[in-house]
């Protein structure tokens, strides 16, 4: 069975730092844990913004290369015997450098509109509604003693019409992609989800699964100043 990590490779295209890149940075990565055939363009910068240049607030003199501190970072961390990853995809232990979604050939951002929108808007298939918001997803019980739910349509409105609700309905699948945060609250408002929180709101309980919305960490960013005075 696919994982996560699987459907991640399959909807990027990876292209690796060139080797002078790699070599400044000791960037390094593992082909086996990326795609080269997605939507989504994942590689490096080509240019690394002059955050310790003197109009910012971390000061350096001009002797100094604008990514020193960079290098440096990764230097400091081998020393407290902190490990460098080989690919953050494979392993996100340690110390490493992070492909970002750009595209490679021109420096843009490539984000989920211009991967999987942009290319394919002129599809007779393909119908966008804009300006909706997602209230709660529709169940059922699935075919069977003991199947659990099935989802059977997705209850919306529109802005400002928000006491209009409207249903859509699919003949195959649905598919939720609301990200990290409304993604476990669009499960929760249908029902899904811990029965003590959807108790509280009283929101009638479909399924009981305790996890859904739980367990979100988010990322620590530590910002560091330094000044050069020589």
């Amino acid at each position: 069975m696919p994982t996560d990590a699987d459907h991640a490779a399959q909807s990027e295209t990876f292209t690796p730092p060139s080797l002078e890149q790699a070599a400044q940075f000791g960037i390094t990565w593992d082909p086996s844990v990326h795609g080269d055939s997605g939507y989504i363009q994942s590689s490096y910068p080509h240019y690394i913004y002059p955050q310790n240049s003197e109009s910012h607030p971390v000061v350096r003199s001009s002797a100094h290369s604008l990514t020193d501190g960079a290098e440096n970072f990764q230097d400091a961390m081998r020393s407290l015997g902190i490990a460098q990853s080989r690919d953050q995809a494979g392993s996100a232990i340690g110390t490493f450098w992070s492909p970002n979604s750009i595209d490679p050939h021109n420096q843009t951002r490539s984000s989920a509109r211009s991967g999987y929108f942009d290319g394919f808007a002129g599809r007779a298939n393909l119908h966008a509604l804009t300006s909706r918001h997602v209230t709660r997803l529709l169940t059922a019980p699935a075919a069977g003693k003991g199947k659990g739910v099935r989802i059977t349509g997705v209850e919306y409105v529109e802005y400002g019409q928000e006491r209009t609700k409207h249903v859509v309905h699919a003949r195959c699948e649905y598919i939720l992609s609301a990200g990290t945060v409304h993604s476990p609250q669009l499960l929760q408002l249908s029902g899904i989800g811990p029965k003590k929180l959807l108790d509280e709101f009283e929101i009638p309980v479909v399924v009981d699964l305790p996890g859904v919305g739980e367990n979100f960490q988010d990322r620590r960013w530590p910002p560091s100043l330094t000044k050069d005075s020589g």
